[in-house]
């Protein structure tokens, strides 16, 4: 599986366009995706209709490259649409198009019953200027109470090696080859960022006893000096995704809407079932992501139980529409047919 992506999708019907009044911005419902609040707009200029996708509440140390492209839609599939590439900032929080579409042309093909939906796909490139903090360190300081050093980007994670293998089924396989080349073998894990691993490590480790306690700590630092440890080298990962994933699994909460997708793909690479517990637990109880994105999400890592909480929720046409992709071979076929059981249901 790849890489996952900073992707989402925004759609809001706008009403009473007709009554639209010149150069008077209407607004959809600010949402937030990767801890960042988005929102569209559009105006009545000038014979043209103008849209819009705002970046808000940006601070000064921070930018956002992004891409992204903005379309008018209907219920029979036609749309209009453009596409750019560009950075938020401070100074520049708001892009679009002034003159996205001839007023009059809009209201013949895309106007129905006064209203026009417009949707917007956004994909984040690169954001810079806040660095997370780790809410568990998994550096030199524990080197004495550990007997394995996973390499990721050139970081070292000193961890203990039972307590992943008993936490992932990925690295007790790896780990059980390892053992018979030396007593404490070093591993390097590829395709990973060490932060992503430092979050899955926290959530399924819980406190290590020599931090809890000072007889174990000088106990366990006098059988740790001398004795070789094992090293693991992870390629393909990035560093600060696998310290989100081993804060994760070490009992910490390192989880939330900027770093849910890497700590949800590591969890499923590593087959980590409690990580990807606590990660379905989120999206379902606690995320903003969209029922469209939450779905895709549950195809993508076999998330039943989010699956089922998700078509729930669906419960009218609009519901429906705002899940469906216009790909319907990129669904998982057993939405496809609930939402079609669905769709027969709310006939008249």
């Amino acid at each position: 599986m790849t890489a996952p992506v900073k992707e989402f999708v925004m759609r809001h019907d706008f009403k009473d366009v007709p009554k639209f009044k010149e150069g008077v911005y209407q607004y959809s419902p600010r949402e937030e995706h990767f801890n960042i609040p988005w929102k569209m707009s559009v105006v009545r200029r000038d014979g043209f209709l103008g849209v819009y996708l705002y970046c808000d509440q940006l601070k000064t140390n921070k930018s956002i490259r992004v891409e992204f492209s903005i379309q008018l839609i209907t219920v029979t599939g036609k749309k209009n649409q453009l596409h750019t590439s560009l950075t938020y900032n401070t100074k520049n929080y708001a892009w679009g198009w002034g003159k996205f579409l001839d007023w009059k042309k809009m209201e013949k093909d895309y106007m129905i019953d006064e209203h026009i939906t417009v949707e917007t796909h956004v994909k984040i490139i690169e954001i810079t200027g806040i660095k997370r903090k780790k809410l568990k360190n998994f550096d030199a300081t524990m080197e004495e109470y550990s007997d394995l050093v996973i390499i990721v980007e050139d970081e070292k994670f000193h961890i203990s090696k039972f307590f992943l293998a008993d936490q992932s089924t990925y690295f007790k396989s790896l780990l059980t080859r390892k053992q018979e080349e030396s007593e404490k073998p070093d591993t390097t894990l590829d395709d990973c960022k060490s932060e992503d691993f430092q979050c899955f490590l926290e959530l399924i480790y819980g406190e290590f006893l020599a931090s809890q306690s000072t007889y174990f700590e000088s106990l366990l630092s006098k059988k740790q000096r001398g004795s070789k440890k094992s090293e693991i080298t992870l390629d393909g990962c990035k560093s600060e995704d696998f310290q989100y994933f081993l804060e994760l699994i070490y009992g910490e909460s390192p989880i939330d809407e900027e770093t849910i997708d890497k700590i949800v793909h590591l969890a499923d690479k590593y087959k980590a079932p409690t990580a990807i517990r606590k990660c379905e637990e989120f999206l379902m109880n606690n995320s903003g992501k969209t029922l469209k994105e939450k779905l895709q999400m549950a195809k993508n890592y076999k998330l039943e139980n989010l699956k089922t909480a998700c078509l729930s929720k669906i419960n009218t046409v609009e519901d429906i529409r705002s899940v469906l992709s216009y790909t319907t071979s990129e669904m998982d076929p057993s939405v496809v047919g609930a939402l079609l059981q669905k769709s027969l249901s709310l006939l008249p």
